[in-house]
């Protein structure tokens, strides 16, 4: 959901609250995150799309390197694309620490996301986003 603003006095005006009561309350409330897509591309040096482009189908190279995941890795990517820590999603599947980090750790390698990567975590939640728009 994008909430256009006139100028930055109206977000003034409003306060967080105001923000948060027109749109996404229901998704912070539930601990999750609210993040214009705008603003997360030119963090990621990526073109953003334009929301007209969310029936886009997925890009192939992404789709491809999801189907290399098994279905509990899916699972667990799912979950982290959803803001959970891996405490979080060791508590939401019954798994240990241990367990999940090991899953991570091979959602990383089976999406070419090699160790000193910037932001690997993050580029595998967008992978995963895009390959399931």
């Amino acid at each position: 959901m994008r909430i256009l603003l006139a100028d930055n006095a109206a977000l003034l005006r409003e306060g967080l609250a105001g923000l948060l009561a027109a749109a996404g309350h229901e998704v912070v409330a539930v601990g999750g995150v609210v993040i214009d897509p705008e603003v997360l591309a030119s963090l990621m040096g990526a073109p953003a799309r334009p929301a007209t482009d969310a029936a886009t189908p997925a890009s192939g190279e992404d789709a491809e390197r999801v189907e290399r995941l098994t279905d509990r890795e899916r699972e667990v990517l799912a979950l982290m694309a959803e803001g959970l820590s891996n405490t979080q999603v060791a508590e939401r599947l019954v798994l240990s620490d241990g367990a999940v980090a090991k899953h991570v750790a091979n959602i990383l390698a089976k999406l070419d996301l090699p160790p000193g990567e910037d932001n690997r975590r993050v580029r595998a939640v967008l992978t995963w986003l895009r390959a399931t728009a």
